[in-house]
């Protein structure tokens, strides 16, 4: 688990072993087997856009990399990507002098149950979901990853 800065006490509701605090402006998240995630280390005045279109990018990298799934997901008022109500990829960024830190995961057999430990993302309107549950079958990490490359390398560039 992790507890970024906006993180607020009363967001654990239960203990969670090796709950570390880094210095993402985030909330709180888990990050566990079967979960992808990466921290791309983008100087953002060379890529010449600003943190909006890095996230966005994050974005839609995770967006089309659900639709190879055939799982329509999309952006909310919050940050991330959504499988309806549910999240199902999350971002939490950091940016110092133009330097991305941190980075972005998506939910691909993640065991879900460690979300019910936290108010994940602090959001409390909404669940988490992952690829398997939404496809109905065990999407392992090693299937996303070419993926995710091809859609990041794409978005990035746009």
């Amino acid at each position: 688990s992790t507890r970024g800065v906006r993180t607020l006490d009363s967001s654990l509701l239960s203990d969670v072993t090796g709950c570390v605090r880094p210095n993402s402006e985030g909330s709180d998240t888990i990050m566990c087997d079967g979960g992808w995630f990466r921290y791309p280390i983008v100087d953002l005045r060379a890529l010449g856009g600003g943190t909006r279109c890095f996230v966005h990018a994050l974005e839609e990298t995770m967006i089309r990399t659900c639709a190879e799934f055939g799982v329509s997901a999309t952006r909310s008022e919050h940050t991330g990507v959504w499988v309806g109500s549910n999240k199902i990829g999350a971002i939490g960024i950091q940016v110092s002098r133009g330097m991305t830190w941190h980075g972005f995961a998506l939910n691909c057999a993640t065991d879900l149950s460690w979300f019910g430990h936290i108010e994940p993302c602090g959001i409390t309107d909404g669940g988490v979901t992952s690829l398997s549950v939404e496809t109905g079958k065990q999407v392992d990490i090693a299937e996303v990853e070419d993926y995710i490359a091809h859609h990041f390398a794409s978005c990035i560039r746009n």
